[in-house]
């Protein structure tokens, strides 16, 4: 009787193993940790924040010499020279990121910024135009992000691109001055 005994003490034993074993980790299913667990309550689960873009909008281009010109009419009627842009500039062949400024000196200038692109492409989010022109009660801001004005790059090379811009009904950032714009840039390394 006692070798019954101890066979159903040890069955017993191995049973309570097996069983605790089973109910952590399932048959053939492999450790616990491998497996996640089902959101309670049916919430969904919490989305992973992509990181935010660092400060830097991109390496510097070989692009050091240019120039631009502007033409307003409406509100404001006037020609601008921009001979110079600024450094360091952004710049790769598309899509990389673009921040190119081409300078007047004191106050004046014209900035492309976003992604860069070839051939023509209205004003967007990625693909904005601003200029900074002097008028007769000082400077005057205008912005474009919205397709108020159409932009053309071409040649869109390392060292080398060019284009074209025309703006209609755009109006300045303080809401007072209204212009048709167009112009030329190009800059080379």
């Amino acid at each position: 009787m006692r070798g019954t005994w101890l066979r159903t003490r040890v069955l017993g034993a191995l049973l309570t193993v097996l069983a605790a074993a089973c109910t952590t980790t399932g048959i053939g299913h492999g450790p616990s940790d491998a497996v996640s667990p089902p959101p309670p309550d049916g919430a969904s689960p919490t989305p992973t924040v992509s990181p935010t873009p660092s400060g830097s909008p991109g390496p510097e281009s070989p692009l050091v010499v240019g120039a631009a010109s502007v033409t307003l009419s409406g509100d404001v009627t006037m020609s601008i020279g921009l001979p110079s842009i600024e450094s360091p500039a952004v710049w790769a062949p598309p899509p990389a990121p673009m921040d190119i400024t081409w300078s007047g000196g004191a106050v004046q200038l014209l900035h492309l910024s976003g992604t860069s692109f070839v051939s023509l492409a209205p004003t967007s989010a990625d693909k904005a135009l601003s200029f900074t022109v002097q008028g007769p009660d000082g400077p005057i801001d205008f912005s474009s992000t919205a397709g108020e004005c159409s932009v053309t790059i071409t040649p869109a090379l390392a060292d080398n691109m060019g284009g074209v811009f025309s703006c209609t009904v755009l109006t300045d950032v303080e809401g007072a001055v209204t212009v048709d714009a167009r112009g030329t840039f190009t800059a080379s390394g």
